[in-house]
């Protein structure tokens, strides 16, 4: 599995003006002072013959930028209205477009290069604050037949300037765009044309190189590079390159940003900015717009995304279940599973199978296929004696045909329960099963429709009335009597598994009973030799739900990791994304720390009582308590997503999209750091509190990421759109 390297915290709120009612082309310089200048092109109203760089400002690099009054240009051209922000916007004060490509900070000034739209030319220009500019030379000029340079990006490895463009075709034939650079020692220079890199050479002309900026850090040269889609007319997504040749020849790094869903603002990505580092947290401003890239004028937006790492998220420990359907993930060490004895689950092929002894079970949606991922369940017996064949029941007024139809795990074993031509019941019983006294039950059977499409079943003892039809061919229940709910899970190929769940009174005579019918309600009629229904593996258990299907017992799951090596005690952000099949008590999904110590200075996660809390706790044995409830947020049987990301006095939670109350009071790293995490259980080797359901995907960033990320991984989203987020950009005067 890939991960865009940046996540998208979505549109930049923007203030926009006469002379930018459209944006594009953005770069963010910081100088030694650490003052922050964003450099992009601003479209007037007149979009086709009106633009030219304009400038803002910050202190921090990312939520507050204001836009100064430069005072430098006139807008529109009545001499004397510079009450704006322009910077460079006309040549010789006549009304030429210029469009704004890149800025650097080199040699104790700001260093742009923009292009004079009417001519072609690629502008130098410098500046000592980033308002007032010179201009230095043009330096390299189209052929006026449209095989130009188009200037992209400037770097300086403190000896050498390049300047790097873009062909434009016909410059090759076929048409295709490439990238290449010109050189020149300093920037007042005769810069001399290299050539295209072969790398940046298109391979096609569907998918052509459109630009790029380029940024040093540790030691190295990144490159943002989109692609342009003739096909589809659509610039994107981002590509990260680097270079450790100062832009000689460059290896690509992966997806920096993907583009973003049909009709939003990042339908197609226009340009990647510099990304900045603040705070140890690399931010990137890029253009996005929802229209194509042949459609004129159209709208571009700011937007903007985060990342812990230029190569990626610090993703440590990453355990996609649902699709690795193993304990070793694609990140991280391997697990372990403890259970005695065997476990089912359902197959890719919807057919049910066994997991050996300490093996783990992944299962399936038996009627979709779709990967529910690891299943982990607590220990259960069933009761129900003979449940494979049945041979143990009693017919009243059936015949029990064995091996007469194929059943959910493949094999011709189905049992056929043939009524005979009596007008009355027709079932089969077993008695003296040994229930539990004043206890919840569950009794599940898989039923297919044959000649009859209604079934029945019935628990009874004490109390004497504890049952439910069913219809197996629409897949709904019928009238219930005494029991406390009732259900039929599509189970593929036309069978269901029916199941009754009752509370027991005091038990000393009960059994069960299965019976065709010949519809709803109505068990006792006239019979007709020989009509059926399909019968396979009964079940009968204490419990709130219908547990996998075991003959005999089927032992707690137990999944554990004694390698935690990849685990930062200080910091981090987890993403789970997990269905439970009951809350009848709390049902953890993790728990990781001090195995001496664990549930008392560790973290866990939880599906707490009373029903439809999920909780989080990051505790410490001598410093604050880390803990976070969301009530009403879970429900049965349904996919949750929550992320949950801390640091020392802030932890969050989210779960699929909404945020809990924060605390602001947790201390970290722990006293004793973590040697050991369980999934599904509260105590390593206790058992307790067991998840009773499925874990898709589990994933673990060593760092506290940004609150916009950490909602969008309770979204499941780790590159895609992302949720917008408002950044005010403003007037003032200076």
């Amino acid at each position: 599995m890939s991960f865009t390297f940046f996540d998208k915290q979505g549109e930049m709120s923007f203030v926009y003006d006469d002379w930018d009612s459209r944006v594009y082309s953005s770069a963010i310089v910081e100088n030694p002072a650490g003052t922050f200048r964003m450099f992009y092109t601003a479209y007037g109203s007149d979009v086709l013959n009106d633009y030219g760089p304009a400038m803002a400002i910050s202190t921090d690099g990312l939520a507050t930028w204001s836009k100064p009054i430069v005072g430098e240009i006139d807008y529109p051209t009545v001499a004397g209205d510079t009450d704006n922000n322009l910077v460079i916007f006309r040549d010789n004060d006549t009304p030429i477009p210029m469009e704004f490509l890149d800025c650097i900070w080199a040699e104790g000034q700001y260093l742009a290069m923009v292009k004079q739209k009417q001519t072609q030319a690629q502008q130098l220009w410098k500046s000592s604050d980033g308002e007032a500019w010179a201009f230095v030379q043009n330096a390299f000029t189209g052929s006026g037949d449209g095989e130009y340079a188009e200037g992209k990006c400037i770097l300086y490895d403190g000896s050498t300037y390049k300047l790097f463009y873009r062909s434009n075709p016909p410059a090759q034939s076929p048409a295709r765009r490439s990238l290449g650079y010109y050189e020149a020692a300093t920037y007042d220079g005769s810069f001399v044309d290299q050539g295209f890199l072969t790398e940046f050479t298109s391979p096609d002309v569907a998918n052509q190189f459109y630009d790029m900026s380029a940024w040093e850090h540790a030691g190295a040269w990144w490159a943002c590079v989109p692609f342009f889609n003739s096909t589809t007319q659509k610039l994107g997504p981002l590509t990260l390159w680097r270079s450790e040749d100062t832009g000689e020849s460059w290896t690509r790094r992966g997806l920096l940003i993907d583009m973003g869903e049909s009709g939003t603002f990042d339908d197609e990505l226009l340009a990647g900015g510099k990304p900045i580092l603040v705070n140890g947290l690399w931010h990137m401003m890029y253009v996005g717009s929802s229209e194509d890239h042949g459609v004129w004028p159209r709208p571009m937006v700011f937007a903007w995304a985060t990342s812990s790492s230029l190569e990626g998220p610090v993703i440590t420990w990453d355990a996609p279940f649902y699709q690795t359907k193993s304990l070793t993930p694609l990140i991280g060490p391997a697990g372990a599973c403890t259970r005695a004895g065997t476990a089912g689950y359902y197959d890719s092929a919807g057919l049910w199978q066994y997991a050996g002894a300490n093996t783990a079970a992944f299962s399936h949606d038996p009627a979709t296929g779709e990967s529910f991922g690891l299943s982990m369940f607590t220990g259960h017996t069933n009761i129900a004696p003979s449940p494979n064949d049945l041979s143990g029941w009693t017919d009243t007024r059936t015949t029990n045909a064995q091996s007469a139809g194929i059943s959910p795990d493949g094999t011709n074993n189905a049992n056929a329960i043939s009524e005979d031509g009596s007008n009355n019941s027709h079932f089969v019983t077993v008695t003296g099963i040994g229930s539990t006294n004043s206890a919840q039950h569950t009794f599940s059977v898989f039923l297919k429709a044959s000649n009859r499409t209604w079934a029945f079943l019935q628990h009874y003892g004490t109390p004497t009335a504890l049952s439910a039809y069913f219809d197996l061919v629409n897949g709904v229940t019928g009238a219930e009597s005494g029991i406390d709910d009732a259900g039929m899970d599509d189970v593929g190929n036309g069978w269901w598994r029916c199941w009754i769940k009752y509370t027991t009174g005091t038990v000393s005579s009960d059994g069960l009973l299965i019976a065709p019918a010949a519809g709803n309600n109505l068990v006792s009629y006239q019979g007709l030799s020989q009509e059926s229904i399909l019968v396979w593996n009964a079940q009968c258990a204490v419990g709130s739900f219908p547990q996998p299907y075991t003959a005999t017992a089927h032992n707690s799951d137990e999944i554990d990791w004694a390698d935690v090596s990849w685990y930062n005690d200080s910091a981090g952000t987890w993403y789970f994304k997990v269905r439970v099949a009951d809350l009848s008590n709390d049902r953890f999904v993790l728990t990781i720390g001090a195995i001496a110590s664990l549930g008392s200075d560790a973290l866990s996660i939880w599906f707490d009582l009373p029903a439809g809390t999920i909780s989080a706790f990051r505790g410490t044995i001598t410093g604050d308590d880390g803990f976070i409830q969301m009530a009403g947020v879970a429900a049965v049987d349904t996919w949750i997503e929550i992320a949950v990301a801390y640091q020392d006095d802030d932890m969050v939670m989210y779960v699929d999209g909404v945020a809990g109350t924060p605390d602001t009071a947790v201390t970290v790293p722990p006293s004793a750091l973590a040697d050991n995490m369980t999934i599904g259980s509260n105590i390593v080797g206790g058992n307790t509190s067991l998840l009773n359901g499925y874990l898709a995907h589990a994933r673990y960033d060593a760092t506290r990421l940004p609150d916009p990320t950490v909602q969008n991984w309770s979204q499941g989203k780790f590159g895609n759109k992302r949720a917008g987020i408002g950044l005010s950009m403003g007037k003032m005067g200076m």
